[in-house]
């Protein structure tokens, strides 16, 4: 019988590589990164990582603007570095330490990247800090909200807005190394 394990992620990996990540034509975030996301809050600075489009420079520069609604903004700047021999370029930007909560917007931005202007920017929002849970196990050890006891005081108090500092992300369900474009937040 496999275990479940359910482990608080304290530090962000801040030396090792990023996983590799090809986006083909357009600049993007890594899958997993998205709008409506939680990040590492401080002491751990938080990672934010993807690809540039096949074809640009080698080394080119990538920019993140990080803006809140209470107007903090600062741009994290890195070069891309090739992580296979066919030239895929991967970047990977530390953010400052951040303090629990907030409303942020990131946009990624890569002027000397291959490809149309157009594609080489994204925008991601809703963006919160905070204390980052990784739990894994069994896929039937997986439980719904709705066939708990709790079921109906749970729900009402999602309601009330109770609970509105609590984000879940779900990966792909039922399929051994899934690619995370299948998981969803919820």
């Amino acid at each position: 019988m496999q275990k479940s394990f359910c482990f608080l992620m304290l530090s962000v990996f801040v030396t090792a590589d990023s996983p590799v990540v090809s986006c083909g034509t357009s600049v993007c975030f890594a899958s997993g990164i998205g709008s409506g996301m939680v990040l590492q809050q401080a002491p751990s600075s938080a990672s934010l990582y993807g690809s540039v489009p096949d074809g640009s420079p080698k080394g080119v520069t990538v920019s993140v603007q990080l803006n809140s609604s209470t107007g903090y903004s600062k741009t994290f700047s890195t070069s891309a570095y090739t992580v296979t021999a066919s030239g895929t370029q991967n970047w990977k930007i530390l953010l400052d330490p951040m303090t629990v909560g907030g409303d942020y917007t990131a946009g990624l931005s890569c002027a000397s990247c291959a490809g149309s202007p157009s594609s080489n920017s994204v925008t991601i929002k809703d963006i919160t800090f905070g204390d980052v849970w990784l739990c894994t196990g069994q896929s039937n050890a997986w439980l719904p909200l709705w066939f708990t006891f709790e079921r109906n005081e749970t729900t009402a108090n999602v309601a009330l807005g109770k609970y509105d500092n609590l984000r879940l992300w779900r990966g792909g369900l039922g399929k051994v190394g899934a690619p995370s474009e299948s998981g969803n937040w919820v």
